[in-house]
């Protein structure tokens, strides 16, 4: 049992060639793999030499790595932001330049066009997705900074820019954005809250973003 953390995905489609079958893998990088959880399957017919081979093109170990699992990055990110919002470190204002990173990394994987050169024809892999990404990096923020009032703004402007950013994605980040403040609203006083709310009107008021 271990962490998937890397797949030789052109080991795959040469097996998959080889034995004439489709190959979609389960466990991807990231992914803990136990006897809950097959690594692939295979559309065709599968051997012991497949299954042997199979087994090879993954490498798991006891902890996750960044090579081909960006999902942990953003977690690693955000667990920065996280102990700055302890209250052994209160230091709010790493948690702030850890949002503004994360919405840096969020803002790429929204403007860069994926590549439709299909190099594995054999070897199917499903992506990390915007919700995956989204969830990983703006709950535990919330969560840890409800309390702190620059944190929040902060948070939602970044939510915001990000709606703007990809129209197709604002359902996503106004949830986001609304699920955040409903945490904070419980956490801060009266007069935080009321900053907050206009914070959050004027955020998503802006130029490009649905009201």
């Amino acid at each position: 049992m271990g962490y998937v953390t890397h797949i030789d995905i052109a080991g795959l489609d040469r097996l998959a060639r080889s034995h004439e079958v489709d190959v979609h893998v389960h466990a991807s990088p990231g992914r803990i793999a136990d006897a809950r959880v097959p690594l692939v399957f295979v559309r065709g017919d599968v051997d012991e030499a497949l299954r042997s081979g199979i087994r090879r093109c993954f490498r798991i170990e006891h902890h996750r790595t960044y090579e081909q699992d960006p999902r942990f990055g953003v977690i690693a990110l955000t667990e920065i932001g996280s102990r700055a919002l302890s209250p052994a470190t209160n230091d709010p204002g790493t948690a702030i330049e850890v949002i503004a990173a994360l919405q840096r990394v969020l803002t790429r994987a929204l403007v860069v066009e994926p590549s439709h050169d299909v190099e594995y024809e054999r070897v199917f892999v499903t992506p990390p997705t915007m919700r995956d990404l989204v969830a990983d990096a703006i709950r535990p923020l919330a969560r840890d900074g409800a309390a702190d009032i620059e944190v929040q703004v902060r948070l939602q402007k970044c939510l915001a820019s990000l709606a703007a950013t990809s129209p197709a994605h604002e359902p996503l980040f106004r949830d986001a954005a609304r699920a955040a403040f409903d945490r904070s609203r419980r956490a801060l006083d009266r007069v935080d809250t009321r900053v907050l709310r206009a914070a959050m009107r004027s955020a998503w008021a802006a130029p490009g973003i649905r009201s």
